[in-house]
């Protein structure tokens, strides 16, 4: 009886592993979305455009972008 309840649990086991974890799932929708607007975002701007700053104390638009890629 024990190792037929020993079988029972590591296939159940086995089972519950082969799906995927729900918090991963979510992950990785929301990392795909993100990433498909960054790259939109990226094509769209010029690339002469990539240094435009609307004040000098902030980050160029190609320097976010390289910070969001790092961040990713």
């Amino acid at each position: 009886m024990r190792k037929l309840l020993i079988c029972f649990f590591l296939v159940l086991s086995a089972a519950a592993c082969a799906q995927d974890n729900p918090l991963s799932a979510f992950n990785k929708r929301v990392y795909a979305f993100q990433k498909d607007i960054l790259l939109r975002s990226a094509e769209k701007m010029p690339e002469e455009n990539y240094s435009f700053k609307p004040a000098d104390s902030v980050r160029g638009y190609g320097q976010i972008i390289g910070h969001l890629a790092d961040a990713q």
